[in-house]
């Protein structure tokens, strides 16, 4: 989308005004939502302007586009941008990863549930998902969970977030943001997730389990901005699906922005970079003062029947990881993959342990080779011919290739370190499951002997002892009585 212009978000007034002299925030409007709308009419031309226009595509090459955000982004961006950011360019040609959104499909001018959900390329979702300033706010905040939560366990998201109190979970749910597992009902997956902000109005004096409550609650409404579009963004981990919050992942919003994408990304303030950190600042301040108005929609008008992100991080590991269009042939249906998150009940949580460390800090030190054009003078005449400008271009462009390719080296064997740490966690975990299982039949099998010793005593039928033990653990009755002694 074209840079946000935010002198307006800067005229934040508390002088008399439409609304009437002495209004408090929280009274001002009743639709409404940024900066640019506090205490002032609205304008649609405004609004227009803002996102109403296209960027000129820049780039075709994922790496190109990380290169350039590092290196020119004075800040906004750090090394980890480039994690991962090898497979943004099979994930653009991915349309196997789906995620039902819910269009506009009877074309009434309201999004609700009358309307039917659309199976869209994973791609396009997350792209889609990104049209309101209020996603900037929900991105830079699940970004700064992650930097504070990810040092401590290699990023990973099950220790994130896998529980539904999870010191990560509870400080998003402060802010009004909740988490969920979305994706294609038909073929479902646990590694897509939505982040929300929903109408935390009424909250103030409400206890930790009292908000994570409210936010998680099936009629939690979704805020919108001034033209209803909706604070929600898709995450996913789908560059490298490996459970780990890859930087390439975080940052996907922008990559795409700079590829041609239209949505609303950091990377419109390239250059502007005071000027997002002020629209953070606004937007926070339209959300503690209520003047975002809710949607009438709650998670599952905007993406049909969810699961929340903490049972989605652990079922990757305990019941479906699949990644559509890079492995997995699992195919199965969101009915299914709820049956058996509500099977495993609180045994499914094996995560949420993270905790706060120093956030790693790789800066923007990789392009740290000073080349003044000056001293491609050679003859000290004070004019840079073609020549001399011609051999700075070359050295310029050399080195900027130089560091390319060493963080692609980088790249591949962090992204080898981790499918080995992966595999061997898959294993390990296969082994405790297996010790599991067999501890579990161990337990039917004596407490069906000891039934059946009592039944045959009493010169019963065991058919109906076995038949209730074997439903008690899940069983094959069969199995059960082949280990009898009868």
């Amino acid at each position: 989308m074209a840079l946000l212009k935010l002198e307006a978000f800067k005229q934040v007034s508390n002088s008399s005004n439409s609304s009437g002299a002495g209004s408090s925030p929280a009274s001002l409007s009743s639709y409404s939502a940024t900066a640019i709308t506090f205490n002032q009419s609205y304008s649609s031309s405004l609004y227009d302007e803002i996102y109403g226009k296209q960027d000129d595509v820049k780039y075709t090459n994922a790496y190109d586009v990380a290169f350039d955000l590092q290196k020119n982004g004075n800040g906004l961006y750090d090394r980890r941008v480039f994690d991962s950011i090898y497979a943004v360019n099979d994930l653009t040609k991915n349309q196997q990863w789906r995620v039902d959104m819910r269009g506009d499909t009877n074309d009434d001018g309201v999004i609700d549930e009358n309307d039917e959900l659309e199976s869209t390329a994973l791609v396009d979702a997350i792209a889609k998902s990104f049209d309101s300033e209020l996603d900037l706010y929900i991105e830079a905040q699940l970004q700064n969970i992650i930097d504070t939560y990810g040092p401590s366990c290699n990023y990973n998201l099950r220790a994130i977030f896998g529980s539904p109190n999870s010191p990560a979970t509870l400080e998003l749910a402060k802010l009004g943001i909740r988490a969920d597992g979305v994706g294609d009902h038909d073929n479902w997956q646990n590694r897509t997730y939505s982040f929300s902000l929903v109408n935390m109005e009424g909250t103030e004096d409400m206890t930790d389990e009292e908000i994570l409550a409210h936010v998680y609650s099936d009629d939690a409404e979704i805020l919108q901005d001034a033209q209803g579009n909706k604070g929600s963004i898709i995450f996913a981990d789908c560059l490298t699906a490996d459970g780990v919050a890859q930087g390439a992942e975080t940052n996907l919003s922008s990559i795409l922005d700079q590829m041609g994408y239209e949505c609303v990304s950091k990377a419109d303030f390239m250059g502007n970079e005071e000027d997002y950190a002020d629209l953070l600042v606004n937007i926070k301040a339209g959300l503690d003062n209520n003047l975002y108005a809710g949607s009438d929609s709650t998670i599952n008008t905007l993406y049909g029947e969810t699961i929340t992100m903490a049972q989605a991080v652990c079922a990757v590991y305990d019941i479906n990881g699949d990644a559509p269009g890079q492995w997995g042939t699992g195919n199965r249906t969101f009915e299914q993959t709820k049956s058996m998150v509500d099977k495993l009940g609180d045994s499914l949580y094996k995560g949420g342990c993270a905790t706060k460390g120093e956030a790693i800090n790789y800066g923007i030190e990789n392009f740290k080779k000073d080349f003044s054009i000056d001293n491609y003078d050679t003859n000290n005449d004070g004019i840079i011919s073609e020549e001399e400008a011609k051999a700075f271009e070359e050295d310029l462009e050399k080195a900027a290739g130089e560091i390319k390719e060493n963080m692609k080296k980088k790249d591949k064997e962090a992204k080898e370190a981790k499918e080995t740490e992966t595999k061997q966690a898959e294993v390990k975990e296969e082994k405790e499951n297996t010790k599991n299982q067999q501890e579990m039949f161990n337990d039917a099998i004596t407490e069906a002997q000891k039934a059946v010793n009592e039944t045959i005593e009493n010169g019963e039928d065991i058919n109906e002892v076995v038949d209730k033990i074997a439903k008690k653990y899940d069983l094959d009755k069969n199995e059960i009585l082949k280990e009898l002694d009868l």
